[in-house]
C-alpha cells in the first residue's frame, strides 16, 4: 500500500462515526511487564501512532492500547518493527521476556471513533496517510488522536483495522475518560492472585495474567498476519 504524507487534522473537526466496544468484550494486550494488565500509560516511553498527547488544558491524556486478538496484540507490539522483507524475522529474547500478555474486558460499553476506510475517506484520508505510515510520521498521526479527543468529550478512544494483523482490530483508550478498576487485596489467609483489572469499566476475564509471550503454534497457519 502506498504511504503518503500525513495531512494536518481539520479545525473544526468534521463528523465522527461512532463504534461500540461492547461490555464484556475480550481485549488482548502485550505490554511492558512493569505495567498492570489494564494500567494506562501516563505519557511515558516512546511515541506511538496515537500517543502521547495532551488535552485542551495541556494535561497528559494517559492511553491504553489493546487488540481484538492475542495475535494482533503481539504483531502490533513485539513484532511491530520487523520489516516484511527481512530474510530472518526474529525478535531478541530479552525483548520478549520484558513483555506481559493480558486479557481484559470493559465493564460498560465504550464509545470509540472509527478509523476504518469509509471513515477516513469521509475526512479525505487514506489508510496510507494515517494507519499504514512509518514510525517517522508519529509526530503527525498523534495530532489526529488529539483532535478527535478534543472534538468529542463523550468518546472513550479510537478503533481501527490492525496494520499488521488484519482483519483484527486495534483500540486505544483515553485514560481521562476510562479508568482502571483494581480488585481489593485478598484477605491474608486467602491464596494470593495476580490482579487482572480493567477500566471504569474493565473487569477480570478469569484468565491468568501470563508474563511470557506464548503465541499458539498454529497462529501462522490460521492467520495472514504480516510480520
Amino acid at each position: 500500500m502506498r504511504v503518503s504524507r500525513v495531512p494536518a487534522p481539520p479545525s473544526p473537526f468534521p463528523g465522527i462515526n461512532i463504534q461500540t466496544v461492547a461490555k464484556g468484550a475480550i481485549l488482548h494486550r502485550t505490554h511492558s511487564a512493569g505495567f498492570r494488565p489494564a494500567e494506562f500509560n501516563p505519557c511515558k516511553g516512546q511515541s506511538t501512532r496515537f500517543a502521547p498527547f495532551a488535552d485542551a488544558a495541556g494535561r497528559c491524556v494517559p492511553t491504553l492500547y489493546a487488540a481484538t486478538s492475542r495475535e494482533a496484540a503481539a504483531f502490533e507490539s513485539i513484532f511491530h518493527d520487523i520489516e516484511p522483507t527481512a530474510p530472518f524475522k526474529t525478535v531478541r529474547l530479552d525483548v520478549v521476556e520484558s513483555r506481559s500478555v493480558s486479557a481484559i474486558a470493559p465493564k460498560r460499553d465504550f464509545m470509540v471513533a472509527g478509523l476504518f476506510a469509509p471513515d477516513l475517506k469521509a475526512w479525505g484520508l487514506s489508510r496510507g496517510e494515517l494507519i499504514d505510515t512509518p514510525k517517522s510520521s508519529y509526530g503527525q498521526t498523534v495530532l489526529w488522536a488529539q483532535a478527535i479527543h478534543r472534538a468529542r468529550s463523550d468518546l472513550d478512544g479510537l478503533i481501527w483495522t490492525s496494520r499488521q494483523c488484519d482483519p483484527d482490530q486495534c483500540v486505544v483508550l483515553f485514560g481521562d475518560r476510562v479508568r482502571e478498576f483494581r480488585r481489593p487485596r485478598p484477605h491474608r489467609r486467602q491464596r494470593r492472585r495476580e490482579p487482572l483489572a480493567g477500566a471504569q469499566e474493565f473487569r477480570p476475564t478469569g484468565r491468568h495474567h501470563d508474563r511470557r509471550l506464548r503465541l499458539p503454534a498454529s497462529a501462522r497457519r490460521r492467520r495472514s498476519c504480516r510480520s
